[in-house]
């Protein structure tokens, strides 16, 4: 594929903005400028994200705690780093920093649902920056081990709550009376 990129070159978000159409139909995200087009996430991933997004939404609105969102949709840390987490959570007292075309600013609670494509950045990149930009907990969820590790801020890097499987009850922070068991997330 043919793109507008210099080879070597630091990329903003402003500049993803004008990318042909065949491009930004893409899921791209922005590691400190380096620009990566992920590709499309496959059948067994979207069912766990839709599960997790069912289970988690459901418990936000019956708590009225604020928004849950799948991917795609973009958080712009910087101009240089923008990430699409495949679920994001936002309290109704943070809303603010949802506008209409992006979240600005770091959401409350993060899921990455990992996939051969995106581990080691879920693993790597993303658990440092989340940690470092204020993303209260984040939860990886690995639908091949069928495990989901819930790590929560401390200072500036992530501490492990815990790593839950089988008929476990999920423990969080920011979802402090849910019942959900990490087998609810394969079905």
């Amino acid at each position: 594929m043919v793109h507008p990129i210099p080879e070597g070159a630091r990329i903003r978000y402003r500049d993803i903005l004008t990318f042909p159409q065949s491009v930004t139909g893409e899921r791209i995200e922005l590691y400190e400028g380096e620009f990566v087009m992920v590709p499309a996430p496959g059948f067994w991933h979207q069912n766990t994200v839709a599960n997790l997004f069912f289970h988690i939404s459901r418990y936000v609105r019956e708590h009225n705690l604020g928004k849950i969102i799948p991917a795609p949709c973009d958080v712009y840390f910087d101009e240089y780093t923008v990430l699409e987490p495949d679920l994001l959570f936002i309290s109704k007292e943070r809303l603010h920093i949802a506008g209409p075309r992006l979240v600005r600013g770091s959401p409350d609670w993060v899921a990455e649902v990992l996939s051969q494509t995106t581990e080691e950045r879920d693993r790597g990149f993303k658990l440092r920056w989340y940690a470092l930009q204020g993303v209260r907990e984040y939860w990886i969820v690995d639908p091949d081990r069928r495990v989901v590790e819930v790590y929560i801020k401390k200072g500036q890097v992530y501490q492990l709550l815990g790593e839950f499987s089988g008929e476990e009850m999920i423990r969080s922070e920011a979802f402090t009376k849910l019942e959900l068991k990490v087998d609810q997330l394969w079905e």
